[in-house]
């Protein structure tokens, strides 16, 4: 279920969980700051590596040229993908200005969305300079370019538990099985919305790991958080 501010740029919707979560929609601005600042580091990748090249004479002038468009292209497409998947929605220019990627029902991005909304920038690009998605982001609602459409993802401002989730006190813990990169992110995602629930909610949706962790009730609920802990690196 999704509630449209008519006040500001944010709305709700509800998640999985019956948790209704605000989401403030990135402006054109903050998300322009973000793509110079991962520009920045792809340009500065890319005259360190033409540098190296050029100083110890390692190919032909055509090979260089060729490695370095073809460095380009990864970091064009690849760089996004994957620290959209592995770092919560955020390349590190996204991270600097405080926005991620997410789902449009507010859950964390996953490789077919992520690959889906980044593959189409080049057609946001068109005719030149990223025309026709600033002309998107600025005629939907929500601010979505064309691969934002196509992929259902929105771009917002990463919300303050989220920022202060990483001041748990509880111990982290390593999990004692492998889990899927969304296994993972949905035992994070409990933790950072945990306070957003009631106790039995908390330990009803901690008991689905007993099988894991062997607990019951807000035994369950601290074991969840340690593995959550442990995942976003707080120890």
């Amino acid at each position: 279920m999704e509630h449209k501010s008519l006040i500001d740029s944010s709305f709700s919707v509800e998640t999985p969980e019956g948790v209704e979560l605000r989401l403030r929609i990135s402006g054109c601005g903050i998300r322009a700051g973000a793509w110079i600042l991962d520009s920045l580091i792809h340009g500065g990748v890319i005259f360190v590596l033409a540098i190296t090249l050029t100083i110890f004479d390692l190919m032909s002038k055509e090979l260089v040229d060729a490695l370095l468009l073809l460095t380009w292209f990864l970091l064009t497409c690849f760089y996004p993908i994957l620290f959209e998947v592995y770092k919560n929605g955020q390349t590190p220019g996204k991270k600097a200005m405080g926005i991620r990627t997410v789902h449009s029902d507010g859950t964390p991005i996953g490789w077919q969305s992520s690959i889906i909304r980044n593959f189409l920038r080049f057609a946001d690009f068109l005719p030149s300079f990223y025309l026709i998605g600033i002309l998107s982001v600025f005629i939907d609602n929500k601010g979505r370019r064309l691969g934002d459409l196509a992929a259902s993802t929105l771009v917002v401002f990463v919300d303050e538990n989220k920022r202060n989730y990483k001041q748990s006190s509880v111990q982290a813990e390593m999990l004692p099985i492998q889990l899927e990169v969304s296994e993972k992110k949905a035992i994070v995602a409990f933790a950072e919305r945990q306070k957003l629930l009631s106790n039995s909610r908390q330990e009803e949706l901690a008991e689905i790991l007993t099988s894991v962790h062997g607990k019951e009730k807000q035994d369950a609920v601290k074991k969840v958080q340690a593995y959550a802990s442990s995942l976003v690196g707080d120890s």
